[in-house]
């Protein structure tokens, strides 16, 4: 059996521990809607891993982090996490983040289970989803060349 996985990396900045449980992270914060299912499985049988806490961070469609810069006064909106279910799937509600010139459009990402770290990673998307994402607003207000 053979399983794509996501390899790892840096964490990246912005992490701040302890986030919430909730598949919401949008906070009403305007742009594209998207719905994230992130599939944990064993790298060595491609089994899904039930329970592990799934969990993400990324920018808003401004460019805007929570927690940081202009994002300081609120630690909460575009973070979360979810616990995988019996096929390793967890689920979030969020929007389609902003990248920017140091870095691609992404989603920082840490998978945990019985308190150890088992993944951390970065999760990217194609530059055609993100060339059609980006010819709507609020995108197309801020999109760096």
């Amino acid at each position: 059996m053979t399983c794509v996985l996501t390899p790892e990396q840096t964490e990246g900045p912005y992490y701040i521990a302890n986030e919430a449980v909730r598949r919401n992270i949008t906070e009403g914060r305007p742009a594209h809607r998207l719905l994230l299912r992130a599939f944990v499985v064993n790298a060595s049988t491609c089994k899904p891993i039930k329970g592990a806490a799934v969990d993400i961070w990324h920018a808003d469609a401004a460019g805007v982090y929570s927690g940081f810069g202009s994002g300081a006064a609120n630690r909460t909106f575009m973070r979360g996490i979810q616990r995988t279910n019996a096929k390793g799937l967890a689920l979030f509600r969020t929007v389609y983040p902003a990248g920017t010139r140091a870095a691609p459009v992404h989603i920082h990402v840490k998978v945990h289970l019985g308190g150890n770290v088992l993944h951390t990673g970065q999760l990217y998307f194609p530059d055609t989803v993100t060339d059609a994402v980006y010819r709507k607003a609020p995108y197309a207000s801020r999109r760096e060349p």
